[in-house]
């Protein structure tokens, strides 16, 4: 659909790389570790949304599978709450989803909804 996809995340740039190796991401990871995107986005930090009862569930259940959580560094905010933003061509933003919960995430046909409004618009290339 002739966009770019990029991961960003308030991580160490190490453990950013850590997590991408693990993962097998194919898109490009950038470490905002200032969080300076996190801000101009308005995305939040809380402890209360951090650790609500869906958050903790998929704790759980990660563990009881066996799987490691990932390990945070010391510059690190635990209760930083994530989006996803998508831009134009002309560095709109034109949809910005503010996470309400660690979990909380737009789904992919959401966000191909309005990338494929866009690049029919010629906004996206």
């Amino acid at each position: 659909m002739n966009c770019k996809v990029v991961v960003v995340t308030f991580g160490n740039v190490d453990l950013a790389s850590k997590w991408k190796n693990e993962t097998n991401c194919i898109y490009p990871v950038v470490s905002d570790v200032t969080r300076s995107l996190y801000s101009y986005y308005n995305l939040t930090s809380s402890v209360r949304h951090t650790w609500d009862i869906r958050a903790q569930t998929w704790y759980g259940e990660q563990l009881c599978q066996g799987r490691k959580l990932h390990p945070m560094a010391d510059n690190d905010d635990p209760h930083q709450l994530g989006g996803n933003v998508i831009i134009d061509n002309e560095h709109k933003v034109q949809m910005i989803y503010r996470s309400k919960f660690p979990l909380d995430r737009p789904t992919v046909n959401e966000m191909l909804n309005v990338v494929t409004y866009l690049s029919s618009d010629n906004k996206i290339s």
